[in-house]
């Protein structure tokens, strides 16, 4: 079977709620074209349906490595990323988007995820700035014993 049909069937799949059968044909498709970022994208978004996340990551890892400038990997990266809790890299593959989106027009929908997960990964790097900052001055305060007022 060829990479488009197994990259179809794959999308047919994914699309109709069927991710573990959609793995499947992804796979074919990796197989048959394993220079083609496409088919990694897609095993990658149907890994994460899976609730497989580490799976997820390194199929968009490898998508990431084919075609490291294309928006939709790179968005789907960054989410898959922040999922498993790497935030800076997340933060890192999403300042790349931005410099791309600065010069190339990109679909509405990347770029409207783009902003909403730049402002939570900012949001949480603030409230861990914060919290850092709050247990600073919690220890540095002087506990008072027992016999003391």
């Amino acid at each position: 079977m060829s990479c488009v049909s197994s990259c179809n069937l794959g999308i047919v799949f994914l699309t109709t709620g069927q991710p573990a059968s959609a793995a499947i044909y992804l796979c074919a498709a990796v197989s048959a074209e394993p220079k083609n970022p496409t088919p990694y994208l897609l095993l990658g978004l149907a890994l994460k349906r899976l609730d497989d996340l580490e799976g997820a990551e390194r199929s968009l890892t490898k998508a990431h490595a084919l075609a490291p400038q294309d928006p939709l990997i790179l968005i789907n990266y960054a989410v898959v990323l922040d999922t498993r809790g790497k935030q800076a890299n997340a933060t890192e593959i999403l300042t790349a988007l931005n410099d791309i989106m600065a010069v190339v027009d990109v679909d509405t929908q990347i770029s409207q995820m783009a902003k909403k997960l730049s402002k939570k990964l900012q949001r949480e790097k603030t409230e861990v700035n914060t919290n850092q900052e709050l247990s600073a001055a919690e220890s540095e305060e002087r506990q008072l014993s027992a016999d003391e007022v």
